[in-house]
């Protein structure tokens, strides 16, 4: 039997009472709706190209390749999830400083945005992991862990925006960055209060776990319908702002949107886990699917902001249903050894393959058509192959999940 010792670099009371994870995913959900809102706008903003814009961004979909693999693999050798967590939010701030300097050129933001990304992209694997232990332990369930992550973005993405304007912060201004430091320094702080739990007598990973995992029939397939899921969000996630400018819409309908979705997420997932006791985990995933394919195919067809705005009511299930699904279901596949390693491969498939698939298809598409309210219905046809998948492993896949 093993004994259990619990470390914390910090104590914040306040904190306590909310718990010290779910105030983590609050605060770096923030630095993260911030950064992927307004990043895009900067650069635009100091007169880098369309594709100067997307070469940048797509900087950390390929990292997202194999980075979070071998920091995966490092927490799992070491079992010290927390302790990397703290390694790599400390790099991160210390990644866009060089973005404080209004003489800051393509080079050398193409430079520090690399660095930022290879720090930034494994911290969600290594937390899902964590939290997601965190949750088994106390008789929880990861929507309501996942739900502070909602709120944190959608805080964010309705504030944020009022903040820079009050401080005469232009979207040029490196005023982005120096809160984003700001942001990010609180998640640091925040990091410190989480409890490391160090056992005494490690299990060691061994190639022969891994490729035992990987040879998991149910894992290889859920893999893949994720990968198809995130790739048919593209659409959504990236170019929502471009949808809003082709309908002729106000810039206010594009927060309304925004807040739409995230409000919804949050009461989403606190549903989660009253679904989850009473739902396989699998037919919630097929409901996400097809609910979001309904969601892409009304958008294709909307003209007005009214029914734009009301239809982002499903995006409780295509991001906060399926995610909390996604993450849990890993976490119960992966065995002993391999839980930070099975958050990291599901970050690689959705957040790494998924949306650089989905990205470069869309661009395409927009090209082609010449219209992005077009290719959502592409993404609503998308969605069909991970609904066939999902499917299969609910009446057919037969193969028992490895984790012990």
């Amino acid at each position: 039997m093993r004994n259990f010792s619990n470390t914390r670099l910090l104590t914040f009371p306040g904190l306590e009472k909310l718990g010290m994870i779910k105030s983590f995913y609050f605060f770096i959900h923030i630095s993260f709706a911030i950064i992927l809102t307004y990043f895009p706008a900067y650069l635009s903003a100091n007169g880098y190209s369309g594709k100067q814009i997307a070469f940048i961004t797509s900087i950390g979909f390929v990292l997202g390749f194999f980075i979070p693999l071998v920091f995966g693999f490092i927490a799992d050798r070491t079992q010290r999830p927390a302790l990397i967590l703290r390694l790599l939010l400390l790099m991160t701030v210390v990644s866009l400083l060089p973005f404080l300097s209004p003489a800051i050129g393509y080079t050398l933001i193409v430079i520090s945005y690399f660095f930022y990304s290879f720090f930034n992209v494994p911290i969600m694997g290594i937390a899902d992991s964590m939290a997601t232990a965190q949750a088994k332990e106390k008789g929880s369930d990861y929507g309501k862990i996942r739900m502070w992550a909602s709120l944190g973005w959608f805080i964010a993405v309705s504030g944020f925006g009022i903040i820079m304007d009050r401080l005469g912060f232009g979207p040029e201004s490196p005023g982005l960055f120096a809160v984003l430091i700001i942001s990010y320094s609180i998640v640091f702080l925040v990091s410190l209060t989480l409890t490391e739990r160090k056992a005494e007598t490690q299990d060691r990973l061994k190639l022969k776990d891994i490729k035992k995992f990987m040879g998991n029939r149910s894992f290889v397939i859920f893999i893949i319908a994720v990968i198809f899921h995130y790739a048919s969000m593209s659409p959504f996630g990236i170019f929502i702002g471009p949808l809003v400018q082709e309908l002729e819409l106000s810039q206010s309908v594009l927060g309304m949107t925004a807040g739409m979705a995230s409000g919804v997420e949050v009461l989403t997932l606190l549903a989660f886990g009253w679904l989850a006791m009473r739902l396989r985990l699998e037919s919630i995933l097929l409901a996400a699917v097809l609910l979001t394919s309904l969601r892409w195919f009304m958008i294709s067809l909307v003209s007005t902001a009214t029914p734009l705005i009301l239809i982002q009511g499903l995006h409780g299930a295509t991001a906060g249903l399926f995610i909390a699904a996604a993450v849990t279901f890993a976490g119960e596949l992966a065995p002993k050894g391999m839980k930070v390693s099975a958050q990291m491969i599901l970050a690689l498939a959705g957040a790494g393959l998924g949306n650089l698939i989905g990205v470069n298809i869309t661009g395409i598409l927009f090209d082609y058509f010449g219209s992005i309210q077009r290719t959502f219905l592409v993404s609503a046809s998308i969605e069909i192959i991970p609904a066939i998948l999902l499917t299969y492993m609910i009446f057919f896949d037969k193969q028992k999940p490895v984790s012990t």
